[in-house]
């Protein structure tokens, strides 16, 4: 039987091929296309690992917090190991953690994965809401941008300059929305130090010097039938409280999209609130229409 401890980062190239080996089985599309896994733990995550013979058979991590003193969940378990109990385990270990940090859990999954809600449902979880995927597929390439208001520009992010103010913004500007889990400052560092960060592909607005809107879109993969292809994922897209409704958000969309163009992406993705509607029809006046849904959880002990 796996036995389970914490996970060291010694782990985390085992973790990563058990996400590839399960993605044939999931589609989940957490695998690019050269094969590379691009999961890595942040700085505040807490990850558990299930073991067999010396082998990574299944991981569950406590990820960032969300509203209502709630931290994200995420599991998973080799396809070889499932319906034996496994992740039942796990999931316990992490209800165990969440209740010595005095936590609730919120869990997420792709409501197209089989056997996931029964799952969840055996943990005497209730489900609270979705997130709808919505895909721009082709990548729209004739966008018009409006013209901005007078005192606004627009400008790419710079690493070792603009971490704080784009973590302070996606603070600000998600704080009213659901299930969302906003990474600490240190975490965009670490992701911005990077040697594959491209600064393009983070569209900064600004007003009298100060920046007041951001929108971020990066490298991801997405099924297209039964292939995959490399998409932009777009997240997150805010603007604070006293510039919206002047065209920022979109302004910053259209950027991005043209990052995407310029570099070779065939489609772009992002996530959305099922209740946001205003959110929803500004992406839709931008090609992307709904694909499925991210499921959210929320675990009562």
């Amino acid at each position: 039987m796996p036995t389970l401890r914490t996970a060291t980062p010694a782990d985390w190239t085992a973790i990563q091929n058990l996400i590839r080996a399960a993605e044939p089985v999931d589609r989940a599309a957490r695998v690019a296309l050269d094969g590379s896994v691009p999961w890595q733990p942040m700085a505040n995550w807490e990850v558990f690992v299930a073991e067999q013979a010396a082998s990574i058979v299944g991981f569950g991590a406590l990820l960032w917090p969300t509203q209502d003193n709630c931290h994200a969940a995420e599991l998973l378990i080799h396809p070889n190991f499932r319906r034996q109990g496994l992740g039942t385990r796990l999931a316990r270990q992490l209800l165990a953690r969440a209740d010595e940090r005095g936590i609730g859990l919120l869990g997420e999954y792709q409501g197209m994965l089989a056997g996931a809600a029964p799952f969840m449902q055996t943990l005497g979880a209730t489900e609270v809401g979705r997130w709808h995927e919505m895909v721009a597929d082709p990548l729209p390439r004739s966008l018009e941008a409006r013209p901005l208001p007078d005192g606004y520009t627009i400008r790419h992010a710079v690493a070792g300059q603009d971490e704080a103010v784009f973590a302070d913004i996606f603070r600000d500007s998600f704080s009213e929305h659901r299930f969302m889990s906003t990474p600490p400052v240190e975490s965009v560092r670490e992701r911005w130090s990077n040697p594959q960060f491209d600064g393009n592909g983070y569209a900064l607005a600004e007003y009298a010097g100060e920046v007041v809107g951001v929108s971020a879109i990066r490298a991801a993969t997405l099924y297209r039938g039964n292939a995959m292809v490399t998409a932009g994922h777009i997240g997150p897209v805010g603007v604070r409280a006293g510039h919206r409704q002047r065209g920022l958000a979109r302004a910053l969309m259209i950027d991005n999209l043209r990052h995407a163009a310029q570099v070779g992406w065939e489609t772009a993705s992002l996530s959305v609130d099922e209740v946001n509607l205003q959110a929803q029809a500004l992406y839709r006046s931008l090609g992307f229409v709904r694909q499925h849904d991210w499921v959210w959880w929320k675990i009562k002990r």
